[in-house]
């Protein structure tokens, strides 16, 4: 059964996901992208890779693509590691819009101060592993854009919904410390928030 909480927890995710408007072509300006090199040359990229979407449903975990480019001389590594901070941190972005708008939705909600705060807070105490949160492949892709040499790399990142839940409930809790004057508001929603988590999750 689709997870509808993960539908909407992941809706600035797939948002994230689209692919952006070509920029308009300048005279003198080759914008013709040559691969030269790829994690896997004789294949063409892996469906997770190809897609647009960089947060999914699949057999009980939530899967997340994470995207980067640095520059042709620069460590893949490196580049590897900051993908997967691309996607940690869209995760965290589509839970706390989430929760801003589950909150929102009531007579209560966060002002513009609280919601940079809580923002802010929440990024700060996520910024390291997340429990659950592990990579299962990497993908590279060098080329060569106006002369100029590039590498993209991408990330797929997995984490059990059980994992996933619990990390909602603890950026919840979070916004209840930050901002008092909700816990009673919250605190009457929550029965519903957590019961369509545990439904989900069975």
């Amino acid at each position: 059964m689709k997870n509808n909480i993960l539908k909407i927890g992941l809706l600035i995710v797939s948002l994230m996901g689209c692919t952006s408007n070509p920029a308009a072509k300048t005279e003198g300006v080759d914008y013709k992208k040559v691969v030269i090199d790829s994690s896997n040359m004789d294949q063409p990229k892996p469906e997770w890779v190809a897609q647009n979407k960089l947060g999914w449903e699949d057999s009980g975990k939530l899967k997340l693509k994470g995207t980067y480019t640095v520059l042709g001389n620069q460590r893949l590594n490196a580049c590897y590691e900051l993908a997967k901070v691309e996607a940690k941190k869209a995760m965290i972005t589509g839970i706390q819009e989430e929760i801003k708008g589950y909150l929102d939705s009531g007579s209560t909600g966060m002002s513009e101060d609280d919601q940079i705060i809580f923002t802010e807070s929440v990024t700060a105490k996520y910024k390291g592993k997340i429990q659950g949160l592990k990579s299962t492949e990497n993908y590279f892709e060098r080329f060569v854009l106006n002369h100029n040499e590039r590498v993209d790399c991408f990330v797929l990142m997995e984490i059990d919904k059980s994992d996933y839940f619990k990390l909602r409930t603890s950026i919840l809790s979070k916004a209840t410390e930050l901002v008092p004057e909700l816990q009673k508001a919250i605190t009457n929603r929550q029965i519903e928030f957590f019961k369509k988590d545990e439904a989900e999750s069975n």
